[in-house]
């Protein structure tokens, strides 16, 4: 759902600019929220009663589950399950804001949602009570900051903006919506058929990517849990806290390319000039990529430094820093490998994508859980830093496939140009 908001969205955003007309934008918008209503309780229900079995699936050892762990973070998840359609709701109307290329408003709305994340939390998880307290607790104050943020969402969507007259030269993503939607529209079916036709397109080809992405992160904590010790277990945590923090600075690159992208490849009637500028833009792309690859890398680098603040204990210190090369290999191509995605996304080489994913789905996971085979069968000097190899040449392959990828494309609209100077 986001990735077609924020493409459809930037391509829309493009072409009422040149029409001087909001409608398009408008309908995308309004399509898009309606159409994750939908799409978050399904997939809210969905979570709520499968949460049981896949956490028993990630914690592996059935023979040895603590039934409180398993009781607290199936509470914890069910009631998760209860924000997902204000979670979707939420990345739909960030995703629009970003097609409009305004990324000023979803960052005062999350600042605003985390400061009621974090009321929630110190209301809710003092409390007694198994449903209310502790994780529990903190599951609701979630739940609650994610409703917050979509109220405050809508209603900037749909706020008549201040000051001057509201220009039809002008799209902004205050008061886009205004005098065109309002809260209860949420339910009901979508009016623009075409529209979400095209949402569509993007759902199967995206959510196979997804998973497949995620394929590989669920199965390293199953052969984490399974198969290393505590200290393991405990430098896992610690790795992944570096991991998440650093790895989003690079998400950046996506969402620019499939804010800026569309317009250039959806609009530009000039086949030579729109070769050219996509020529350009890829490399561009690439070069920031690198930049904060680089950056990435040498940050991580430092984890040896710092390791010794996350924990007392000598074998969970040795273990993270064992990883440190392979962590730092990943983040040296992660801003290449999120430029190419986003690239790759929105010039809707989803089938592509869709067919590297499935592939992934099931290629990370094999080798992980060879991984495992071999630590039960009794194989030593296996450690936590062999599950980080795999991902770092993972990230390795991925960069390539992506920058060849993007240079038969290139190729092809290189020969697209010539076919055209032959037809004239």
């Amino acid at each position: 759902m986001y990735t077609a908001t924020t493409n459809l969205v930037a391509a829309a955003y493009e072409n009422d600019r040149i029409s001087q007309d909001q409608t398009e934008t408008i309908r995308t918008i309004i399509t898009a929220l309606q159409m994750a209503m939908f799409v978050g309780i399904i997939f809210g229900i969905g979570l709520g009663a499968s949460s049981t079995f896949f956490i028993k699936a990630i914690l592996g050892k059935q023979n040895n589950i603590d039934m409180e762990v398993l009781n607290a973070a199936g509470k914890y998840v069910r009631i998760r399950a209860l924000g997902m359609p204000a979670a979707v709701l939420i990345g739909v109307a960030q995703s629009a804001c970003l097609g409009m290329k305004d990324t000023l408003s979803p960052l005062l709305v999350m600042v605003a949602a985390a400061l009621v994340n974090l009321l929630g939390d110190l209301i809710f998880v003092g409390l007694p009570g198994a449903w209310l307290g502790g994780a529990a607790g903190a599951a609701w104050a979630t739940v609650f900051s994610q409703y917050a943020a979509l109220a405050m969402s809508i209603k900037w969507l749909c706020s008549k903006p201040k000051g001057s007259s509201y220009s039809k030269n002008t799209i902004t993503s205050r008061g886009i919506l205004y005098n065109h939607f309002q809260m209860r529209d949420l339910f009901r079916m979508p009016k623009f058929m075409k529209i979400a036709s095209k949402i569509s397109e993007y759902m199967v080809p995206v959510t196979t990517t997804a998973i497949g992405r995620v394929s590989g992160y669920v199965a390293m904590s199953h052969v984490v849990s399974c198969a290393f010790g505590t200290a393991d277990m405990a430098a896992q945590h610690i790795v992944l806290s570096f991991f998440l923090c650093f790895i989003p600075m690079c998400d950046s690159l996506n969402l620019t390319a499939q804010s800026l992208v569309p317009g250039i490849h959806e609009y530009s009637k000039d086949l030579r000039l729109r070769s050219q500028v996509m020529k350009e833009t890829v490399s561009n792309f690439m070069k920031a990529g690198g930049v904060f690859g680089l950056v990435l890398m040498g940050l991580v680098s430092l984890m040896p430094l710092v390791s010794h603040f996350f924990s007392r204990d000598a074998a969970v210190i040795a273990s993270v820093n064992s990883t440190t090369p392979y962590l730092a290999l990943f983040c040296a191509f992660a801003g290449v490998v999120c430029s190419g995605e986003g690239l790759l996304l929105a010039r809707k080489d989803l089938g592509f994508l869709k067919n590297s994913f499935s592939a992934f789905f099931f290629a990370v996971p094999y080798f992980l859980l060879r991984l495992k085979s071999a630590i039960l069968g009794g194989a030593k000097n296996i450690g936590l830093q062999n599950v980080w190899r795999i991902f770092a040449f993972y990230q390795v392959f991925r960069s390539g496939l992506w920058m060849l990828r993007l240079k038969v494309l290139s190729i092809r609209d290189d020969r697209a140009v010539n076919a055209t100077k032959l037809s004239t």
